[in-house]
């Protein structure tokens, strides 16, 4: 049965069992609303019945520009501790053209080409904050399933 099939059914029954009276010249009004909230619960259904994913580490310091300091826990481990990071995710060709232009004693840091990476770019964030200080950056804390 379509959506306005379904419409029809409730408002006949609005009509038969309700303590109101549908006013029958209205009856596309009425239909409209019932047909947008039955669109309204098989949207919402539809969200409960997709598995709930949670943001991976990947896709929150995606979102990020410039530099950052973290500290970054997976299962209550640190992978890494209050690090400043100038880059957040770089491909191996762009992180050597970023190196290239660090020609003085400075060398820039890219969180996408840590040796612990691989292992937790694709963990789902369980939590994270962010603690703002005076000496420095302000410090992103988070942490992983």
């Amino acid at each position: 049965m379509n959506r306005n099939k379904k419409a029809r059914v409730i408002l006949e029954a609005i009509d038969k069992y309700a303590p109101t009276q549908i006013n029958w010249n209205m009856a596309k009004l009425w239909l409209n609303a019932i047909a947008r909230g039955l669109n309204d619960i098989a949207q919402a259904e539809e969200k409960e019945d997709r598995p709930r994913k949670g943001m991976t580490l990947e896709e929150f310091v995606g979102k990020m520009d410039g530099t950052g300091t973290f500290s970054i826990y997976l299962h209550g481990e640190p992978l890494t501790f209050d690090q400043r990071y100038d880059y957040m995710i770089l491909d191996p060709e762009e992180w050597e053209e970023k190196k290239e232009m660090y020609r003085n004693k400075y060398q820039p840091s890219c969180m996408s080409m840590q040796d612990w990476w691989p292992e937790a770019k694709d963990h789902e964030i369980e939590s994270w904050d962010a603690i703002e200080r005076a000496y420095d950056n302000m410090l992103i804390r988070i942490w992983m399933k």
